[in-house]
């Protein structure tokens, strides 16, 4: 027992509406396979009038962990506490664990060792704690992803080419600031080429405002972005700085 996995108190779930009474409703939280309790004066902010203008068998909703008595073996559930926001957050991310497992699985097949699912599913869980994230990474950052969570390499080399095939790279943009200054004569024109050359370099550079200008960069992850970023900063100053004048990098500005 002492291996059985419990949701913990304010944790986000998914649950599955099994039996709706007058009072409130029972759920299956899918990713524990336990019941819950949803009282009717935690289904809305609002008054419920009847409460299946709210849940009905059958439907799934995010909810809050209220309580928790393992002895009992009771867990009571919120829906009225989350922002649609949230519940947007927490269906998507579930619905792309679900992708990834179905992934892992399609894995399995192909090398005909579905036994070993459950293990991987294990493994990368417990090295990136959701799945999804391991093949985005995977998808560009290859098999040494799958390895790094005690995959063995066919496995790790069928999972990131099934990575490759089936997720979309997303492109992440960042933006940062460059402050250049420069008294010289020509210093205008050494702004100018210091910034044409952060552009040819990939950068999407505006002009804010004497002597700020934004330098925004797109990648396919955030540390490939950061890095490029700063490169580009980099370059723009060591040219103001070669030509006798001064430059900063700010990742943000200040209020």
């Amino acid at each position: 027992m002492s291996d059985e996995k419990w949701p913990e108190k304010g944790e986000l779930v998914i649950a599955t509406i099994t039996k709706v009474f007058p009072h409130g409703a029972f759920a299956k939280i899918e990713e524990y396979g336990k019941e819950g309790m949803i009282h009717i004066s935690e289904l809305s902010p609002k008054w419920v009038k009847d409460i299946r203008n709210i849940v009905q068998e059958g439907k799934r909703v995010v909810a809050e962990v209220l309580k928790i008595d393992r002895d009992r073996g009771h867990i009571d559930l919120s829906m009225k506490r989350l922002s649609d926001t949230l519940v947007r957050q927490k269906m998507r991310e579930w619905k792309n664990e679900q992708r990834a497992r179905k992934l892992i699985e399609l894995g399995g097949k192909r090398l005909k060792r579905e036994k070993d699912v459950p293990d991987v599913i294990s493994k990368i869980e417990a090295e990136y704690g959701l799945i999804f994230e391991s093949f985005e990474q995977a998808s560009t950052g290859g098999k040494a992803i799958f390895e790094k969570a005690g995959i063995d390499s066919a496995w790790a080399e069928e999972l990131a080419k099934v990575a490759g095939e089936n997720i979309e790279q997303k492109e992440i943009g960042i933006t940062g600031f460059v402050e250049l200054k420069t008294t010289k004569p020509d210093g205008v024109e050494v702004i100018r080429k210091a910034l044409t050359d952060v552009e040819k370099m990939g950068g999407k550079v505006q002009y804010v405002g004497s002597p700020i200008y934004r330098i925004k960069v797109v990648s396919d992850n955030y540390k490939s972005a950061e890095k490029k970023l700063k490169e580009m900063a980099d370059k723009a100053i060591k040219a103001l700085e070669k030509s006798g004048g001064e430059g900063c990098f700010h990742r943000e500005l200040d209020d």
